[in-house]
């Protein structure tokens, strides 16, 4: 899907952005799996069709924490590639 993205950029960003898809994929398993388990209320809270944007807010917002922090282990990761 992200093919032609990473085929035309260098190899550096194909990398970070590899890292931040896979932290978004993360994010968003992770808060779905808080709404299934229903965890502090949170399920029900947001079963609610008013508070459909809410929901969507909440696994944007777990897809960009994660995705952050998925860069930032593959930036600090890059220099032991030779080791």
């Amino acid at each position: 899907m992200f093919g032609w993205i990473r085929s035309r950029q260098p190899r550096l960003v194909r990398t970070m952005i590899g890292h931040f898809l896979d932290g978004a994929a993360m994010g968003c398993m992770f808060g779905l799996v808080l709404y299934h388990t229903n965890t502090a209320g949170l399920g029900g809270l947001l079963e609610s069709p008013l508070n459909a944007g809410a929901a969507a807010l909440f696994l944007a917002q777990g897809a960009l924490i994660f995705g952050t922090l998925g860069v930032a282990v593959g930036a600090m990761s890059l220099g032991r590639e030779n080791d």
